[in-house]
């Protein structure tokens, strides 16, 4: 993503930041970090983002600078499979997930428990939770079903 945000080429990074479920982005203008591999000019970089489609500069305080990420992924949301896959290996993915609109809904019934519907599945899709859970379990449905 540096290397886009360097090249001004940030048209999609909003959405590869939302499928990551990262909600801010600062820019500290002050930086003058070692490892960066590009040259540094944190004006440069301060325009880019405030240019880059869905993000939304929030505020400035000293030397740094506050966006936020205006896309997010839903928290619960179904993704096809690829096209050259059948198992569904996560290297056969692009970087953004595809979000196939309309096939589930879910009701959150706590903050670590929901109830999703699927409703007129015709083939194979990947069940995608955005967060991270140490202990999940799936219950109400065989796991032969789900291929588990």
């Amino acid at each position: 993503m540096a290397s886009q945000i360097y090249s001004n080429y940030t048209s999609g990074i909003a959405e590869e930041l939302a499928a990551l479920e990262v909600k801010y982005v600062i820019l500290q203008l002050n930086a003058k970090p070692t490892w960066w591999p590009f040259p540094q000019n944190a004006n440069n970089y301060f325009k880019i983002l405030n240019s880059t489609p869905s993000l939304s500069y929030m505020f400035t305080i000293g030397h740094e600078v506050v966006y936020r990420v205006s896309d997010l992924y839903p928290l619960i949301y179904a993704s096809p499979l690829p096209a050259n896959s059948s198992a569904g290996s996560a290297y056969d993915f692009p970087s953004v997930p595809p979000i196939e609109s309309g096939l589930i809904n879910f009701t959150p019934l706590s903050p670590t428990e929901f109830e999703v519907r699927v409703n007129s599945a015709t083939g194979p899709f990947l069940l995608v939770l955005s967060t991270t859970y140490g202990d999940w379990q799936v219950s109400g449905i065989s796991a032969t079903h789900l291929g588990l």
